[in-house]
């Protein structure tokens, strides 16, 4: 049996594409797709396959770094599973899942096939690599307070001209504004800044635009959010955006100039959450970000921060 972990689609997929293009590095919980060829044609319903995947030294069952499961078969909150994505002749494309805490590491893929599978037909294929979201796990094994912030009606703010702008008559736009985002907030020092910016700051595992050439974005302190401090590192501005962005339509002139038609500032970050500590409920912590929309004398200063730190002066005069 040959196989192809389809590593360059999976990889981005699986936002792993950074690190290798060519070897097949998957998010644990994340399904993936590997496709197997044969010597002869896959008869689907009639020839049996069965997967066995290992990590570690002395891969064992019961410490969750063996496992053996049939294709098809539907994955648990504890087991790996397959499913037959598509076939074709003698190949045959499978949609394979793991456990979202599965262990990770190098695993090492065998295929048993057969009917039923036997021993006699084993075909060790090649071996990939499982991860996971460092963020939430990592910052409290090692003590740091952290929590998981959704920030419904998240703008994307693509040029960083801090609004959402639609173009009628003209090119379309990549800003846009998501359903949700969410982010981790770890609580920390910041003894690398001048001023008090210690506490809550945002830190985002799936950042959406890359920061000085990575994709990256954070530690970026709440109250700098929340003021409107976007000279303090990290990618302030960003996540500023993500929750006070306004959104602008514009209508394009015949000769090419814009005029503005329509600003809703209140469309984008209204409904910030986080969940309760010590019961099922959500925390509404949208006033950790910004100010209730309305306050003359805030929306002034903050918007004069802006045009300090950004030089939006035009997109931000005050009428």
């Amino acid at each position: 049996v040959q196989h192809e972990f389809n590593s360059r689609n999976n990889n981005k997929a699986h936002r792993t594409d950074e690190i290798s293009k060519e070897r097949l590095i998957a998010r644990r919980g994340q399904v993936f797709s590997i496709t197997l060829r044969f010597n002869r044609t896959f008869r689907q319903g009639f020839d049996k396959l069965q997967l066995t995947v290992e990590t570690g030294p002395q891969p064992s069952v019961s410490d969750g770094t063996r496992s053996v499961f049939d294709v098809p078969s539907t994955a648990k909150s504890k087991s790996w599973g397959a499913t037959i994505q598509s076939t074709q002749q003698n190949e045959v494309t499978l949609a394979v899942s793991s456990p979202p805490d599965a262990c990770i590491g190098t695993y090492t893929l065998t295929v048993q096939t057969g009917i039923p599978p036997t021993s006699n037909n084993i075909n060790r294929t090649g071996s990939f690599i499982l991860l996971f979201n460092p963020w939430c796990s990592v910052l409290r094994c090692l003590g740091i307070p952290a929590r998981v912030i959704t920030n419904f009606a998240s703008a994307h703010d693509s040029d960083g001209n801090l609004s959402i702008d639609t173009y009628i008559g003209g090119t379309e736009s990549s800003d846009s504004i998501w359903n949700f985002h969410v982010w981790v907030e770890a609580w920390m020092r910041r003894s690398d800044l001048l001023g008090d910016y210690g506490g809550w700051q945002v830190v985002d595992a799936t950042p959406q635009e890359s920061s000085e050439g990575l994709m990256r974005c954070g530690p970026a302190p709440v109250k700098a959010i929340l003021e409107g401090h976007t000279k303090v590192k990290y990618d302030v501005p960003f996540v500023f955006a993500e929750v006070n962005a306004d959104e602008v339509t514009w209508v394009i002139q015949p000769d090419g100039s814009k005029r503005k038609v329509m600003s809703n500032p209140r469309s984008v970050g209204m409904n910030i959450r986080t969940k309760a500590v010590g019961k099922n409920e959500r925390q509404d912590v949208t006033n950790n970000y910004k100010y209730p929309e309305g306050g003359w004398e805030l929306h002034l200063q903050l918007h004069l921060h802006l045009q300090l730190d950004l030089g939006l002066s035009k997109r931000y005069t005050m009428s």
